[in-house]
C-alpha cells in the first residue's frame, strides 16, 4: 500500500513487535484487508516461500498466501523490494453432506488443522516443510531435509526402492524436488472447534496435503508459484455437489485501484490495475491464477491425468465459475454465511440468483470475462470490471464443479499464481496470458521442464578501488532436455503417385491387287504406356527432445541487493563455437504488446574466462571505484537451445555485496594481473609451456608447485557399439604441502582434448589465488634440417628451409656445410604458390586426414617425425603418370620418436614426371622459394604409408608389391584414408601421410638456361644426406614443470588505528547507502576484527555502544541505546581495538521530519 514517509515509525518499534509477536502466537485475530477485526482462530506453524522473485508468507492450514506473519501483504514481488501484489489467499472446499452445506476454507483465517485427519494438530511434526535443491549438495545442513515426512505422505524419491525415507548423505533418498524450492504440509478440517471461525459448518471430513514450488529462473517461471493440492475424503461422509475455489484478496500494489477479470478458455483469474499505481508505478503488472487440473472423481469411462499416472473413473474440469466481491458493495458482499459462499462457488450472486452479464443482459458463470484490452466503452458486448464498478479493494473467487466426493475419493488439484509486468496494466494482462499459455505448457509435460544452469560459485575479494571475481566451472557441464522445444524427426512417408498414360500410334498400307484393282488400305495400331510417377511425399514427424547446452558467463553490476534497479553487462566469455549474440524471437516487447527477436545473449566467441578484474563503476559512466562503497554484483552462467523458448536459459541473480577496501592485516606483494614466474620443465621432452597468473594476491600461499599430466579415458556406449576415447589431462601437486589443488583438466591452448572443442586460453580453475594455463604446442612443423651428407655426420647440424619464406628451426643455419659439394636443398612443396610455411604446412597435410578432411591433417602427423634419406640402394616410386615403378635414390621414414629407432618404418612415395622422361629427378621449371629463376626443384611427391604401420620395412614392400601389381590401385583413391584412421575403400592397404612434397636446388642453377640441367651445381642431393623434418611435442604424462610462488605471497602488517575513519562525516541528512527514508547509515570503516565503538554527544553521555566483529566496516544506524533516532549535533566516536584506540569527531545533521498521513 502507499505509505507516506514516516518517522513516528522508531517511537513505535516496541508496540509493533508486541503486535508482531502475537499475530504468530495461538492468540491471532482475524483481519480482513481494511484491517476489520473477525474471529480467534489457531496457528501453528507459518513460513515463507523464497524459491524465486516471489517472497510468500504461508501457513499450514490453507492460507496459500497469508498478511498473519507480518501484518500487511503476505506475498511480495518482486522478492527484496518491499512492494506486495498479494494481500492473502486461501483454498476453499464446499460440498453438501445430509442435505446440508457444509464448507472447510482459508480465508482470513482458516478452517483446517495441521496434520493428518484425526491427528493432534499440536504435534511437532506437522509443521510447514521447506526443502530447497541445493539442499543437495549439503543435505545435513537442512533438518527438514532429513527429517522429510515420507510417512506422511510428503513426496519423495525412494533411490534403493526400499520404501524407507534413507536420507542423503547417509543414505540414498532425497525430497522429489519438482522445483528448487518445494515446501509440503499435511491439513485436516475435522477440528470443530476451528470451523467456527469462519462459516461455522460440521467439517467435511477431509485431508489435504499440500506441495508449493517454484523455479528459480530469470525467465517468466521466476515469477511463478504452484500448488498442488491432493484431498482425501477420510470423515466418512458422501459429499454431493462438491466445490473447490480459489479464494484471493489481492491488494495489487495500492488496494485501492484494483480491477479483476477472468478468460475461460484459459481457466485464468487475474487482478490489473487501473492505470498508475502508487507502488508499481505506471508499468503496473498483473496477477494471475489459473486451474491446470482439477482431477475429480467422475463416470468410470472417465479417463485423465492425476497422481502422476493415467488414472480412470476421474474427470479433468476447467474452471466452472469466477466471482468477485467488493467490501462494502450492495450486491458484490463477502459471504456471511455457508450458504452464501457456496452460491458463490456455483456461480451465483450471494442470494442465490444469476449473475447478469451487464454488457449483454444475459446470465453468466462468470464476472468479466472480456480482454480489458477489447472493451471499446458500455456500449459493447465486452463485460469488464470498469463497466460496473469504479477500481477499488477487491476480492475474487474461482471455482470448479460441482462434482460428488464419495467416502474414501481422492482427488488432486494443481494450480498457480503468476506475476506478468509490461508498460501499462492492460500490456499485462497481454503478456500474463502469455505467461499462462507457457504454464501450461510446463504443467502438460508435468513440469519436466529444463533446469536452467547452476550458478556458479564465486570467491570475491576487494582491494583499494578494486574488486575481484573469480568462480568455478560447475555450470560447464550444463545439459538440460528439453521437452517443450522438440526437435522435428521424420518417421513416416506417405507417397502419392500419379499415373500417366502416354501411347504409340504406328501405320502402314496394305495392299490388295484383285484382277485389275488395287486396293490400299492403312492400317494402324496403338500401343499404350502406363507410368506413374510420385505426385507428392507426405512425411509424418514426430518430435524429439531438443536440448539446453552451456554456452557461457555473464557478469553483471546491479543497482541494489535485489536486482530490482538498473543494471549493466560488465562482461560475456563464452565459447568459441561461433555463436555469438544469440536473438530470441519469444521477448515480449511491452511497449508494442507484442513478441519481438532481439538479442538476448552478447557473446563475442571470447572463450571461457575464469576471472574479472573490476575497477570502474559502469553503472554511473564509468567512474573508479569509490573505496568502502557498497557494489553488486553476480555472475551468471548460460545455456542455450537452437529452437528453444525462450533460446536461452540463464542461471539465477544470486547477488552478492562487495565493498572495495584495502586489507588492515595484509600487504600484498604484487598486483593481480602478475605473470612474472619463472617455470621449469622438470621432466620430458614435450614442446608445451605453463603460465601463471596472480588472480587474487591476498590468497598466494608462497608454496611450490608441479604441474603433472596423465592419460584419461571416457566410454561411450551406443547399442551394441561401445567406444573408449582417451586424451591428455593435467593436474597440479602442491609439492610444499602435499595436496593436489587440481585434477583432471582437458584444456591445453583454450582447445578441450576430450571433445576438440574450443573453450578459451582462461578457462582453467582459479586456486590458491593464481591461475595456471597449460598450452600444448600448435600441431606445425617444427624444424627442416640435415643430419648428414656424404662425408658422414654434420657437426651441429644443417639448416634445410628457408627461414625468410616463415619456416622454423634452423633456417639457413650452417648451410655451408649442408652438402660436400657446395649445393644448397629445401624442404618445400612443389606447388611453388605455397613456398611460404603457412601455406605449405596446411598444403601439404591437406588430406593426411584423409580425403574429405580438406581443412588440414596436421593433427594427424603429430608428434611423429620424418627422414629423407638419399642412399645407394634407394627405394622404389610409382610414376604417378606411366603407373610404372621406378628405382630412386630417395628413402623415406616415419622415424616416431627420435629416441627410439625400433618404432621407424619405411614409407612408399608416387611422384609426377613433370618432364615425361619415366625418372624421378629435377622438374623441368623454376622453384619461386628463392624469388629468382635459379631454384630448380624435384619432381613433387606423395608419402604413403601401409596401414599396419608396422617397424621396418614390410610395409614398404608390400605397397610396392601391391602398385607394381595394380598401379591404380583398384580405383582406390591412395589418399582416401590419414595415418591412423580406418580405411575408406575395401582393399586399401596405404594411408596419405604428405602431398606435393618436394626438395628444391636453393640457388642451384638457372632453369632456363639452354644447357639446362647440366648448368645446376648438383641435380640431386649427394648420396649419404639424410634431410629430417620434424614436428612439435605435445605435452604427454612423461612430462612435468615446476614453479614457485615464493616472490608474490603477501606480506602481514601490523594494524593502524590511524587509518579508522566514517563516512559520509558530515552527515548531511543522507548516505547514497540508504534505501528508505528511515534507512540512516553512517559507516565506519578499517575496523580491525574485534573492536567496541562508543558514540557520546558533547555532554559526554553515551549515546551508542556497537559491538564490531568480523568485516572491516560497521554501520551506524544514527540511533541510540533506545533505537530512537538521535539529534542533530556533535558527536564523539571513541574505537577501541584489541591494541589501539581511535577517536574521531562527527557531524550529524538529521533529515527534517513531517507525518504525512495519520
Amino acid at each position: 500500500m502507499n505509505i507516506a514517509i514516516k518517522k513516528i515509525y522508531l517511537l513505535l518499534t516496541a508496540v509493533m513487535i508486541l503486535i508482531l509477536a502475537s499475530s504468530s502466537m495461538i492468540g491471532a485475530e482475524r483481519y480482513d484487508s481494511n484491517g476489520q477485526q473477525g474471529q480467534q482462530l489457531q496457528r501453528l506453524d507459518s513460513g515463507r516461500f523464497t524459491g524465486n522473485r516471489i517472497n510468500d508468507d504461508l501457513e499450514n492450514n490453507g492460507m496459500v498466501v497469508s498478511h498473519r506473519a507480518s501484518g500487511h501483504s503476505g506475498m511480495e514481488w518482486p522478492a527484496g523490494t518491499g512492494v506486495y501484489s498479494n494481500y492473502a489467499s486461501g483454498i476453499w472446499f464446499a460440498g453438501i453432506v445430509d442435505e446440508s452445506i457444509r464448507t472447510a476454507v482459508g480465508e482470513y483465517g482458516p478452517e483446517f488443522v495441521p496434520g493428518p485427519m484425526g491427528s493432534n494438530f499440536n504435534a511437532g511434526e506437522h509443521q510447514l516443510y521447506i526443502v530447497n535443491k541445493s539442499d543437495l549438495a549439503d543435505p545435513l545442513s537442512s533438518s527438514d531435509f532429513q527429517n522429510w515426512p515420507a510417512h506422511l505422505g510428503a513426496p519423495w524419491v525412494d533411490v534403493d526402492g526400499d520404501g524407507i525415507y534413507s536420507p542423503l548423505p547417509n543414505g540414498p533418498d532425497h525430497p522429489e524436488f519438482i522445483g528448487d524450492q518445494v515446501i509440503w504440509y499435511v491439513m485436516n478440517d475435522g477440528d470443530v472447534a476451528t470451523h467456527s471461525n469462519i462459516f461455522g459448518t460440521q467439517p467435511l471430513g477431509i485431508e489435504v496435503r499440500m506441495t508449493i514450488w517454484g523455479y528459480n529462473r530469470p525467465d517468466a517461471f521466476g515469477d511463478m508459484m504452484f500448488l498442488k493440492v491432493q484431498a482425501f475424503n477420510k470423515g466418512g461422509n458422501d459429499i454431493t455437489d462438491m466445490f473447490i475455489g480459489l479464494w484471493d484478496d489481492p491488494d495489487l500494489g495500492d488496494a485501492g485501484d484494483d480491477f479483476v477479470g477472468c478468460d475461460t478458455t484459459l481457466s485464468l483469474g487475474y487482478c490489473y490495475n487501473d492505470g498508475a499505481d502508487s507502488d508499481y508505478g505506471p508499468a503496473a503488472p498483473a496477477l494471475g491464477y489459473d486451474f491446470f487440473q482439477a482431477a475429480v472423481p467422475g463416470e468410470a469411462t472417465d479417463e485423465t491425468f492425476a497422481f502422476g499416472e493415467l488414472k480412470t473413473g476421474y474427470q479433468n474440469l476447467p474452471m466452472s465459475s469466477f466471482i468477485k466481491y467488493i467490501n462494502g458493495d450492495l450486491v458484490y458482499l463477502d459471504p456471511n454465511d455457508a450458504q452464501e459462499a457456496y452460491n458463490y462457488m456455483s456461480g451465483k450472486l450471494r442470494d442465490g440468483t444469476d449473475i447478469v452479464n451487464s454488457a449483454t443482459g444475459l446470465a453468466s458463470k462468470f464476472i468479466h470475462p472480456c480482454d480489458p484490452n477489447n472493451n471499446t466503452g458500455g456500449s459493447d458486448d465486452c463485460w469488464v470490471d470498469s463497466d460496473d464498478h469504479a477500481s477499488g479493494d477487491r476480492r475474487f473467487l474461482m471455482n470448479v464443479g460441482p462434482f460428488d466426493f464419495a467416502s474414501g475419493d481422492s482427488l488432486e488439484l494443481v494450480f498457480g499464481m503468476m506475476h506478468a509486468q509490461a508498460a501499462d496494466p492492460l500490456g499485462s494482462i497481454t503478456l500474463l496470458k502469455q505467461v499462462d499459455e507457457l504454464a501450461q505448457l510446463a504443467y502438460d509435460i508435468n513440469f519436466a521442464l529444463p533446469p536452467s544452469p547452476p550458478q556458479p560459485n564465486v570467491t570475491v575479494q576487494s582491494t583499494f578501488e578494486e574488486i575481484i571475481l573469480s568462480w568455478d566451472d560447475i555450470a560447464e557441464d550444463y545439459v538440460a532436455e528439453d521437452q517443450l522445444d522438440l526437435t522435428q524427426v521424420p518417421v513416416h512417408y506417405d507417397t502419392t503417385y500419379t499415373t500417366i498414360i502416354s501411347d504409340t500410334i504406328t501405320s502402314w498400307e496394305d495392299t490388295l491387287i484383285i484382277g485389275t484393282d488395287t486396293t490400299f488400305t492403312t492400317m494402324y495400331d496403338t500401343t499404350f504406356a502406363y507410368s506413374q510417377i510420385i505426385d507428392e511425399v507426405t512425411i509424418t514427424y514426430e518430435g524429439e527432445p531438443s536440448f539446453f547446452h552451456f554456452e557461457g558467463y555473464n557478469v553483471w553490476q546491479h543497482e541494489n541487493a535485489s536486482g530490482t534497479g538498473d543494471r549493466k553487462l560488465l562482461a560475456t566469455y563464452d565459447l568459441i563455437n561461433g555463436i555469438t549474440e544469440i536473438y530470441d524471437p519469444s521477448v515480449f516487447d511491452p511497449n508494442w504488446g507484442v513478441n519481438v527477436n532481439v538479442p538476448v545473449q552478447h557473446g563475442s566467441d571470447s572463450g571461457i574466462r575464469r576471472w574479472i578484474s573490476i575497477t570502474a563503476d559502469k553503472l554511473n559512466g564509468g567512474t573508479a571505484l569509490l573505496n568502502d562503497r557498497a557494489y553488486y554484483y553476480t555472475v551468471t552462467s548460460y545455456g542455450y537451445n537452437e529452437i528453444g523458448i525462450p533460446r536461452t536459459l540463464e542461471s539465477p541473480n544470486n547477488i552478492f555485496m562487495v565493498r572495495p577496501q584495502s586489507d588492515v592485516y595484509f600487504d600484498p606483494e604484487v598486483e593481480t594481473g602478475y605473470s612474472d614466474f619463472e617455470s621449469t620443465h622438470t621432466s620430458g621432452s614435450a614442446d608445451g609451456f605453463i603460465s601463471v597468473e596472480v588472480v587474487n594476491p591476498f590468497d598466494v600461499t608462497g608454496d611450490d608447485y608441479e604441474v603433472f599430466f596423465d592419460n584419461k579415458s571416457d566410454t561411450t556406449i551406443s547399442g551394441t557399439d561401445t567406444t573408449i576415447a582417451t586424451y591428455i589431462v593435467w593436474g597440479v601437486n602442491n609439492t610444499s604441502n602435499g595436496t593436489t589443488p587440481v585434477t583432471d583438466q582437458s584444456v591445453q591452448t583454450g582447445v578441450d582434448a576430450s571433445d576438440g572443442s574450443e573453450v578459451g586460453t582462461y578457462s582453467s580453475p582459479v586456486f590458491d589465488g593464481i591461475q595456471v594455463t597449460v598450452n600444448g604446442p600448435p600441431n606445425e612443423f617444427k624444424d627442416f634440417y640435415v643430419t648428414e651428407n656424404a662425408n658422414g655426420p654434420i657437426s651441429g647440424w644443417a639448416g634445410a628451409a628457408a627461414e625468410y619464406n616463415g619456416y622454423p628451426g634452423m633456417g639457413r643455419d650452417n648451410i655451408d656445410n649442408q652438402q660436400s659439394n657446395g649445393s644448397t636443398w629445401f624442404i618445400t612443396s612443389s606447388n611453388s604458390d605455397n613456398k611460404n610455411y603457412e601455406d605449405f604446412f596446411p598444403y601439404v597435410t591437406r588430406y593426411s586426414g584423409g580425403y574429405t578432411n580438406p581443412a588440414g591433417g596436421m593433427q594427424y602427423l603429430v608428434p611423429d617425425d620424418f627422414e629423407f634419406r638419399f642412399t645407394a640402394t634407394g627405394s622404389k616410386m610409382l610414376n604417378r603418370d606411366s603407373g610404372l615403378v621406378v628405382d630412386t635414390p630417395l628413402e623415406i621414414w616415419n622415424v616416431g620418436d627420435l629416441a627410439d629407432p625400433s618404432d621407424d618404418f619405411q614409407l612408399m612415395a608416387i611422384f609426377n614426371d613433370s618432364d615425361g622422361n619415366g625418372e624421378w629427378n629435377l622438374a623441368t621449371d623454376d622453384h619461386a622459394i628463392s624469388g629468382g629463376s635459379n631454384d630448380p626443384y624435384l619432381d613433387g611427391f606423395y608419402a604413403l604409408e601401409h596401414m599396419d604401420r608396422l617397424p621396418g620395412s614390410a610395409g614398404y614392400d608390400a605397397m610396392v608389391a601391391a602398385l607394381t601389381a595394380d598401379p591404380n590401385a583398384s580405383g582406390a583413391y591412395i589418399w582416401a584414408s590419414g595415418p591412423g584412421l580406418s580405411l575408406s575403400v575395401p582393399g586399401q592397404i596405404t594411408r596419405v601421410v604428405l602431398l606435393n612434397m618436394t626438395i628444391a636446388n636453393w640457388n642451384g642453377g638457372d632453369v632456363g638456361d639452354a644447357s639446362f640441367p647440366a648448368n645446376v651445381d648438383a641435380v640431386m642431393p649427394e648420396i649419404g644426406t639424410v634431410f629430417r623434418m620434424t614436428t612439435t611435442k605435445p605435452n604427454t604424462t612423461a612430462d612435468t614443470f615446476a614453479f614457485s610462488t615464493s616472490d608474490a605471497v603477501a606480506s602481514s602488517m601490523s594494524f593502524d588505528c590511524d587509518d579508522i575513519n566514517v563516512w559520509p562525516n558530515p552527515y548531511y541528512a543522507f548516505n547514497p547507502e540508504e534505501r528508505t527514508p528511515v534507512d540512516y547509515q553512517m559507516h565506519f570503516t578499517y575496523l580491525p576484527d574485534n573492536a567496541t565503538i562508543r558514540i557520546y554527544n558533547m555532554a559526554g553521555h553515551m549515546v551508542k555502544k556497537i559491538d564490531h566483529m568480523g568485516a572491516q566496516q560497521e554501520v551506524w544506524d544514527l540511533t541510540n541505546n533506545f533505537n530512537l533516532p538521535v539529534a542533530s549535533g556533535m558527536y564523539i566516536a571513541v574505537i577501541e581495538g584489541p591494541s589501539c584506540k581511535q577517536i574521531l569527531k562527527l557531524a550529524v545533521v538529521m533529515p527534517e521530519q513531517r507525518i504525512d498521513v495519520y
